[in-house]
C-alpha cells in the first residue's frame, strides 16, 4: 500500500465550507494551542489533507459547529513524492464588514462580510491631547480577502481601522488595526460615527451662506490617521481630530466651518483618503 493512501485513510473529519455550509474535504485536524514567547496565547490547529484536495473558496471551514480560518496549503512528501497537504488554521473570534473609507464612513453595509482572528497586540496612547488608551489588534483574514491599508473592520461592538496589512508566511492576511470604538454593542451606530453638516460658500456680497451639505463620517483621533505633505500644513494640537467623510458627499473646503454632532469644527486641510477625505480638523 503506497504511504498516501494510508496516511488518507485517516481522513476522518468531515469539513465544510464556512460560509456556504457545503461539504468541502476530509482531513486530519491537530491540536496546536500553545504561548508565544512575548507570553501571548494563540488557539489553533493544523490541518492535513491528501494532495489534490481543494480547500474552501474562502478558507474558512466548520468542523464540529466551530469555525476556523484556513491558511496556505504546504506539501508534505516522501522519497520525492507528495503524500499530503498541511496548513495552519486559526479559530474565528469575530463576524466582520470589510469598508472603504468611504463606504464606512457612510455607514454601508455592502462591504465585504469575513470571519476574523483578532487578537490584542498592545495599548496606544493620544500623547498630545490626553492619557488614555486605545487597544491595538491583529486581525488574521483569509488570504483570499480583498484587504488593503486604510480599510475599515466593523462587527457588532468594534470598528477598527486597518493601519497596515501583509501577508503571513502561513498565507493568511495579518490586519494591523487601531480600535477606533468599542463596547456599542446594541447602539445604532458607534461612539466615532457622526453626523456632519458643512457650512455652503458664504456670498462675498451680501455674506450669507449658501445651503450646507449633511453627510456622515467617522472621527479619530489624529495620531491614528494624519498627513503632512508640506512644511506649510498647519501641525496636530492640542484636540485636534481626523475626519474622515466619503468624496461621493462632500467637496469639502480648507477653512469652511464644519458642525460635527452640534459642535463647530474648522477645516485646516484635507487630503485624499481611497473613496473618501481625510481632513484636519480643529475647534472653532
Amino acid at each position: 500500500m503506497k504511504l498516501r493512501n494510508a496516511a488518507k485513510y485517516f481522513d476522518d473529519d468531515y469539513i465544510v465550507d464556512g460560509y456556504t455550509g457545503a461539504y468541502v474535504f476530509h482531513a486530519q485536524w491537530s491540536n496546536y494551542d500553545g504561548a508565544n514567547s512575548f507570553g501571548s496565547f494563540e488557539r489553533r490547529r493544523t490541518v492535513s489533507v491528501a494532495p489534490g484536495t481543494v480547500p474552501a473558496p474562502r478558507r474558512v471551514v466548520s468542523i464540529g459547529g466551530d469555525l476556523w480560518i484556513m491558511g496556505e496549503l504546504v506539501t508534505d512528501t516522501f522519497k520525492d513524492r507528495p503524500i499530503r497537504l498541511t496548513s495552519s488554521a486559526k479559530k474565528v473570534t469575530d463576524d466582520y464588514m470589510l469598508l472603504t473609507p468611504g463606504q464606512a464612513a457612510l455607514r454601508q453595509t455592502t462591504g465585504t462580510a469575513l470571519y476574523g482572528h483578532t487578537k490584542y497586540l498592545k495599548d496606544t496612547v493620544n500623547s498630545v491631547t490626553d492619557s488614555d488608551y486605545t487597544p491595538f489588534y491583529d486581525v488574521a483574514l483569509a488570504g483570499t480577502e480583498p484587504v488593503r491599508d486604510g480599510m475599515f473592520l466593523r462587527s457588532a461592538d468594534k470598528l477598527l481601522h486597518i493601519r497596515s496589512a501583509y501577508k503571513e508566511l502561513e498565507g493568511f492576511w495579518n490586519a494591523a488595526s487601531d480600535e477606533v470604538a468599542t463596547n456599542y454593542e446594541g447602539a445604532p451606530v458607534s461612539p466615532a460615527e457622526v453626523n456632519v453638516v458643512f457650512e455652503g460658500v458664504r456670498n462675498p456680497i451680501t455674506e450669507i451662506p449658501a445651503a450646507g451639505v449633511s453627510t456622515t463620517g467617522i472621527v479619530l483621533d489624529m495620531y491614528m490617521l494624519y498627513a503632512y505633505q508640506t512644511q506649510a500644513d498647519s501641525l496636530n494640537r492640542q484636540g485636534d481630530v481626523s475626519l474622515v467623510v466619503a468624496k461621493s458627499a462632500v467637496t469639502p473646503l480648507a477653512g469652511q466651518l464644519a458642525t460635527v454632532n452640534g459642535e463647530n469644527w474648522r477645516v485646516f486641510r484635507f487630503t485624499p483618503y481611497q473613496d473618501a477625505w481625510n481632513l484636519h480638523l480643529r475647534r472653532a
